[in-house]
């Protein structure tokens, strides 16, 4: 899988663009704040038909402009293709595939990417909702029966959020969130039993990968965690599970306004030496882990369609040590097309015969010798 074109007009800082791209590693290096991460913004823009930084499509388009419009070309193992997004302000956007326009759903997991960039290194110690996220983006790609019912599960349980306000302030009869609980337990369950499927596949990569790294020294495991649950383990026994709960649970949730239990609750607790990372491991063993994991989400990418994603590193490698660059070096050479940021050249690339491109100022230039990267 390799991106082959971009093409920016009035995004973010980039009044247009056209870059193209070779199979194997492109480095975008510049000063800060010059528009390195918009394009890999971009980039992923194609992969999932949003943007990593913000939900709001108007923040994307060029302060000055009406509209915005972006192009990635790019090849999989099917065939070649080409999508585009028109966003204007005030009005809805378009999306086209191949010149074909489609729902914003439907364009997702021809193009497939794993995103790691420095926040993801709080991924151990951070929050639920980081860890989540973590695993909803690469089963969105993979897994589109998971995309449908992640987005069913987040209107119906915003719809519910919304039903049990609406009951508190006496506006609406208790009876009606049967109608809500009825579609939500069923797509809980699928949420569920996949993320538990991803998170068992990933211990297994992910533990030989952090086996590997630390030369034998640690182990590695994740285990999802059902929140204020303990022993629901199969998906009948948690589709029943949880309509048990939100009928329990009712009184509290209308108390609160909000839905207390669900797979936006959940979790997921790492172990390192079989110890909790997030108490206990150092700030060097958490980023081991979090390494592990997304060269291990590359590996569970290629099993489950068949071929490499395309990796965007966003100012990555400078967080990372000599020994931690070198081994993500030698798992992605000559398999994964990569997209690094920079505020300088990166030492310890030679073998992947990296590309250079200068960009200032929403300019994109060209590495050819003459501009002393």
């Amino acid at each position: 899988m390799n991106v082959t074109q971009l093409k920016l007009k009035n995004f973010r800082n980039y009044r247009e663009a056209v870059i193209d791209f070779l199979p194997g590693v492109q480095v975008f290096v510049g000063k800060n704040a010059q528009g390195k991460t918009n394009l890999l913004e971009a980039i992923f823009f194609a992969v999932l038909s949003k943007s990593f930084r913000t939900a709001v499509d108007e923040e994307l388009i060029g302060w000055d402009a009406a509209e915005s419009r972006l192009m990635v070309l790019f090849q999989n193992r099917i065939a070649d293709h080409n999508v585009q997004f028109i966003l204007k302000k005030g009005e809805k956007r378009e999306n086209l595939l191949n010149g074909q326009p489609m729902k914003k759903r439907d364009v997702i997991g021809y193009l497939n990417a794993v995103l790691f960039s420095p926040e993801d290194l709080l991924l151990i110690k951070g929050t639920p909702a980081g860890r989540r996220k973590f695993l909803d983006l690469e089963l969105s790609q993979t897994q589109p029966a998971y995309y449908r019912a992640l987005l069913q599960y987040q209107r119906a349980l915003f719809q519910r959020n919304v039903l049990l306000k609406q009951i508190q302030e006496g506006q609406a009869k208790r009876a009606i969130l049967d109608v809500w609980d009825e579609q939500l337990h069923p797509l809980a369950a699928i949420l569920v039993r996949e993320r538990q499927r991803n998170i068992g596949r990933l211990n297994e990569i992910a533990g030989r990968i952090h086996e590997k790294i630390t030369a034998g020294r640690e182990t590695f495991s994740a285990h999802y965690c059902i929140y204020a649950a303990s022993g629901t383990e199969t998906v009948s026994d948690y589709h029943f599970w949880y309509e048990d709960e939100l009928k329990k649970n009712r009184e509290r949730d209308i108390r609160r306004g909000t839905t207390e239990i669900g797979p936006h609750k959940d979790d997921i607790a790492f172990f390192i030496n079989c110890r909790d990372g997030k108490s206990f491991a150092s700030q060097g063993q958490q980023r081991t882990a979090v390494l592990s994991l997304k060269l291990a989400e590359i590996e569970l990418m290629n099993e489950s369609i068949g071929e490499y994603p395309i990796l965007l590193l966003d100012d990555v490698m400078s967080e990372l040590d000599e020994k931690r660059r070198l081994k993500l070096v030698e798992e992605i050479n000559g398999k994964v097309q990569t997209f690094i940021t920079g505020t300088e050249r990166l030492h310890g690339l030679s073998d992947l015969k990296p590309m250079y491109y200068w960009i200032d100022s929403g300019v994109v230039s060209m590495d050819d010798g003459s501009l002393g990267l």
